[in-house]
């Protein structure tokens, strides 16, 4: 039996869904117009119109953005899966749904209404925040990596002019 994280989240290109009405998987993520795009749409846009823009394709899709469906099937109970979440069980530190509070959370003295849709939103500003720190933490590590292969280089070249000495 599936279950809703082994689904596959789609990617449609947003030019064929906007002029062709179409919805054509998208390959690549253009990072400054935060859009997706199909093979044939991103080489107009980014050889033809905005070849200054970084691209992303489907092997770093860890840059691309969290798609609404998914932003969906998190909001959806995992036992009940065609229920909304939309409480939050303190007793039990869990998100329920209304079928899951009454099957299971009855006897349960602290659930709260209509918390789940918010803190919910939290977290996806929290996970957003952490993603832009990670992009900040790869660049740093980057240019660490790059610092410490200068630093080896003069190092090897010195040891050779000491050598020749």
């Amino acid at each position: 039996m599936a279950t809703q994280s082994d689904r596959v989240f789609f990617f449609c290109c947003v030019s064929c869904k906007k002029n062709k009405n179409i919805e054509e998987y998208a390959v690549y993520y253009c990072e400054k117009c935060q859009q997706c795009f199909c093979r044939e749409c991103c080489e107009l846009h980014h050889d033809y119109l905005f070849s200054e823009h970084v691209k992303y394709d489907r092997l770093n899709m860890r840059n691309w953005p969290v798609s609404k469906e998914l932003e969906a099937v998190i909001l959806m109970c995992e036992i009940h899966t065609h229920k909304q979440l939309e409480t939050i069980c303190k007793d039990h530190s869990q998100l329920c749904c209304s079928k899951c509070v009454s099957l299971s959370h009855r006897k349960c003295k602290k659930v709260t209404l209509n918390s789940a849709k918010k803190q919910a939103a939290e977290v996806q500003e929290l996970f957003e925040k952490l993603l832009i720190n990670m992009k900040k933490l790869r660049k740093l590590q980057s240019c660490c990596e790059s610092g410490i292969q200068d630093l080896k280089s003069s190092y090897k070249g010195q040891e050779l002019m000491v050598h020749k000495l």
